[in-house]
């Protein structure tokens, strides 16, 4: 294993935290994938009042303005992310969590407050709640096709030279304020991204690029499994409803 010995191992970084969003899934697709193509993995969920151990891939999920310094607090409280990190494990971030990867994040009143560094981006806080469908356009130098998911957030993501969108988008805000509109940062094998869905149930070839970071390969393809086929449909859904010209909602 990269960051560890033994199975690979996903944790889930405080779920106890996160909205009740299905975020927490997003480190059960990572197990299933794996095991589809007979990768020996573990998941463990850490709560607030453990500190991290040294894992493969870590996942944290969207959560409350209000709890994001709490999740700063213990990300930044456990050695063992950053040594793994430096070590070739990945890291998942979504919406507030990602938002907590950065150099810094806005609070609820506004003001700002040091992330923990891992990406190259910096976070204000809005004065509109985005929140609505979103389709990605598809990213040929990652192999993804085009993603699905919803967002729902204030944040105002500025990304920095040592990382890259995670994707285009034909449909949502994502980082709100970039041009081309973007999704997310990519810097190694550290993502961040605002799309819930949760987003690997609802885009498996991203599950799929985690596992390829952190294993050092492309993986071989899985047979067309019910999500894909959901996330087509989905992406066709939203593109109906944006073109009808009704109000956006989470679909």
């Amino acid at each position: 294993m990269i960051a560890c010995a033994g199975p690979l191992l996903i944790v889930s970084a405080y779920p106890d935290l996160t909205l009740p969003q299905a975020d927490d899934g997003n480190a059960l697709v990572l197990a299933h994938r794996a095991r589809a193509r007979d990768i020996d993995t573990e998941t463990r969920a850490v709560h607030c009042g453990e500190h991290l151990p040294p894992a493969d891939i870590y996942v944290t999920g969207g959560l409350e303005d209000e709890d994001q310094g709490e999740l700063a607090r213990w990300l930044a409280s456990s050695p063992a992310l950053r040594d793994a990190i430096a070590a070739g494990a990945a890291v998942l971030g979504l919406n507030s969590g990602y938002q907590v990867l950065g150099e810094r994040f806005a609070l609820t009143d506004g003001s700002l407050r040091e992330g923990i560094g891992v990406l190259d981006v910096r976070t204000r806080r809005g004065e509109a709640w985005i929140d609505g469908p979103v389709i990605t356009r598809p990213n040929a130098d990652l192999g993804l096709p085009p993603l699905s998911g919803y967002e729902s957030h204030f944040g105002i993501t500025e990304l920095g030279p040592d990382v890259a969108p995670l994707a285009l988008l034909e449909e949502g805000h994502g980082n709100d304020g970039t041009e081309p509109r973007s999704d997310g940062a990519l810097a190694g094998r550290v993502v961040g991204t605002y799309l819930h869905g949760p987003v690997l149930a609802r885009n498996p070839e991203l599950a799929d690029l985690m596992l390829g970071l952190v294993l050092g390969r492309t993986l071989e393809p899985l047979p067309p499994s019910f999500g894909e086929a959901s996330r087509r449909r989905r992406i066709d859904e939203a593109r109906r409803w944006v073109a009808s010209g009704r109000p956006k909602v989470k679909l």
